[in-house]
């Protein structure tokens, strides 16, 4: 990612504010002083935005919805953004507004466990 030389083989890490625009990150023994740096500038205003929803109480679940609406490419930034944050759906949620790919019906996909599964034809999307 953007001249980072290394592979991300740490599933928990931490991001530290450090002044105005500056973060740091640290996952294991690594350490990256000016986090914010390695990103593009379109993904530093990703961030911004998808930091002004959630300080402003927007919910999480609409959050998700509408990064999956854009998304097509699973290695994307957008993609990763989204597949955190749907661990901070509460489980049970409906999916308002979508259908199943399965059995077709809508509102009845819900989240668990941060996927999507279907309360009719049991169908799941991890």
């Amino acid at each position: 990612m953007n001249g980072l030389n290394f592979k991300f083989q740490h599933k928990k890490g931490r991001i530290t504010k450090i002044s105005k625009g500056r973060y740091q990150l640290e996952m294991g023994d690594i350490s990256i002083d000016n986090f914010s740096d390695v990103f593009t500038p379109t993904e530093q205003v990703m961030f911004r935005l998808l930091s002004g929803l959630l300080r402003h109480g927007v919910p999480v679940k609409f959050i998700v919805e509408q990064l999956n609406k854009a998304i097509d490419d699973i290695t994307s930034l957008a993609t990763a953004a989204s597949r955190v944050l749907k661990k901070y759906i509460t489980d049970g949620e409906v999916a308002i507004g979508v259908e199943c790919p399965s059995c077709k019906n809508i509102n009845t996909l819900t989240y668990k466990d941060g996927c999507v599964e279907c309360s009719i034809c049991q169908w799941s999307k991890c």
